[in-house]
């Protein structure tokens, strides 16, 4: 895993898929997420949305646990 903090922009996670942006660091992201959703007590359900970037589609349904 690289040490390059995770940056977030205005249309979210910034970096390049492969590098920055993995299947680990994205894993701990949505765990974070997740986390800080159950502890402030938002719904059950959460959007995730993707670019289309390469890869894109295999970070979406690792976040969405069916991966």
């Amino acid at each position: 895993m690289t040490d390059t903090p995770i940056r977030f922009g205005t249309s979210g996670w910034r970096g390049v898929i492969g590098e920055e942006i993995t299947q680990a660091r994205a894993t701990a992201v949505v765990q974070a997420v997740g986390a800080l959703l159950i502890d402030e007590g938002w719904p059950r359900r959460v959007l995730i949305a993707r670019d289309s970037r390469p890869g894109g589609a295999r970070l979406v349904a690792a976040a969405a646990g069916r991966e």
